[in-house]
C-alpha cells in the first residue's frame, strides 16, 4: 500500500489555507485510527473530544468521509494512515516554524 491515495486526497483539498487544511487531515486522520487501533501514536498527543462518535459509519467530515472509503475499499492500511499523520505533523511543524499557523 501507499500513501498515495491520502495525498491526493489532501492535495484535492487546497484551497489556500494550508493551516486549516493540515489540522483537518490531522484530526481525521487521528480520529480514524483512533477507532482502528484504539489509540494513535503516543507522539501525535491525540485526545478524542467531547463529541466522539464511536461509529464511522457516519463520518464527521469530509475529510474522515474520504478516508473511510480509502480504507474501505482497501487502498490503504492503518500503517498507511500512520505514515501520512507524520507528514501532516511534520507538516504542521513547518507552518508554525513560518508563522503560518492562527
Amino acid at each position: 500500500m501507499s500513501v498515495k491515495p491520502l495525498l491526493e486526497a489532501y492535495n484535492s483539498t487546497l484551497d489556500g489555507d494550508e493551516w486549516g487544511n493540515t489540522q483537518a487531515w490531522r484530526f481525521a486522520t487521528a480520529h480514524t485510527l483512533f477507532h482502528i487501533m484504539g489509540e494513535c501514536p503516543a507522539e501525535w498527543e491525540y485526545r478524542h473530544g467531547l463529541c466522539f462518535t464511536e461509529d464511522l459509519t457516519y463520518p464527521e467530515d469530509y475529510e474522515e468521509e474520504e478516508i473511510s472509503y480509502l480504507l474501505a475499499e482497501g487502498l490503504v492500511t492503518k500503517w498507511d494512515l500512520i505514515d501520512f499523520g507524520n507528514i501532516l505533523n511534520i507538516n504542521r511543524d513547518i507552518l508554525v516554524e513560518a508563522g503560518k499557523n492562527y
